[in-house]
Order: C-alpha cells, then sequence, then structure tokens
C-alpha cells in the first residue's frame, strides 16, 4: 500500500477519497435505516435490504429537490 502510495500519489489520492466517499454514504445509510437486518429468510433478507435501498434514495430525491 505504502509503495503504491509513493509510486502514484494523485492515483492513490483519488482512491482514498472515493473510498472516504462509500464508507461515509454506508455509515449515513447504516444511521439513517438501521445496521441490523430482522428477516432471518434469506428471501425476506433480500427483500428488507432492497425496500431499504428504495427509502434510501427517495429520501436523497426529496433532499435534493427541496434543497438544490
Amino acid at each position: 500500500m505504502i509503495r503504491r502510495q509513493r509510486r502514484h500519489p494523485r492515483g492513490y489520492a483519488n482512491r482514498l477519497r472515493r473510498r472516504d466517499a462509500v464508507e461515509a454514504t454506508f455509515g449515513s445509510f447504516k444511521r439513517r435505516l438501521g445496521a441490523r437486518i430482522r428477516s432471518h429468510r434469506r428471501h425476506n433478507q433480500r427483500a428488507e435490504v432492497l425496500a431499504r435501498a428504495v427509502v434510501w434514495n427517495l429520501l436523497g430525491k426529496i433532499y435534493h429537490e427541496r434543497f438544490a
């Protein structure tokens, strides 16, 4: 990792910023919608995660329509 940083400092910084953005998004998602999945069956777990993703996208759309 340090070797990559020294060889390609600009690319490393871009990749690190992208990772920070992804981690921040996942953290925000979990804080707002919960980190636990309450379903036990695989099919229901999938449906629960997809429902949360839809809610997350709707919240983002509402936010951007209101404040952008």
